[in-house]
């Protein structure tokens, strides 16, 4: 038995049988499963509201599309931290360890923040009214932090950053505390 194909479906397909091979190879890479229906996917979330906007043939993109993609493009590239944001980055994580790796009552909530950055799925995620439970220059830090980690996406030891040592202590001490 056999379903009929839904309208995102056809749409879909549409759009990929509109591909060059080229184009095609480029969004299964981006998306890294090899599946048509999540390069659809990740298309849809790139042009968002602009679907109306689809290629109407193999031999080329109409400009309308190339104008929504560059402008998505502008965003995200104007959205990179800046060095001034690394180097404030690496200094909200110091201080942030400093408190993580004390014994204080806030510690256990800023080791949680930190470690839902570093594998959530091993070490736990971050409750976020755990905001609540440390004092305001705490939070304020984590929330900087957070704000530049969105555009960052490097873990903590990539060599940009180098705490690769002190959250692998943080992470070892809280599984052992697990078990």
């Amino acid at each position: 038995m056999t379903r009929k194909a839904t309208e995102d479906e056809r749409k879909g397909m549409e759009w990929w049988n509109g591909l060059d091979e080229v184009t095609r190879r480029v969004w299964l890479e981006k998306v890294g499963t090899g599946r048509v229906a999540d390069a659809w996917d990740a298309y849809k979330r790139t042009v968002g509201s602009n679907l109306h906007v689809l290629p109407k043939n193999a031999d080329h993109e109409t400009e309308e599309l190339r104008e929504i993609l560059a402008s998505k493009m502008e965003k995200i590239r104007a959205a990179q931290p800046t060095e001034a944001d690394i180097q404030e980055l690496k200094k909200e994580i110091a201080y942030l360890l400093d408190i993580a790796e004390g014994g204080s009552g806030q510690s256990e909530h800023v080791k949680n923040f930190l470690l839902a950055w570093w594998n959530a799925a091993e070490c736990g995620g971050f409750d976020l009214t755990g905001l609540w439970a440390v004092d305001l220059e705490i939070a304020e830090s984590m929330h900087r932090v957070f704000r530049i980690i969105a555009n960052f996406r490097h873990y903590p030891d990539s060599p940009k950053l180098g705490f690769g040592e002190r959250f692998e202590a943080l992470a070892k001490e809280r599984l052992a505390s697990r078990q």
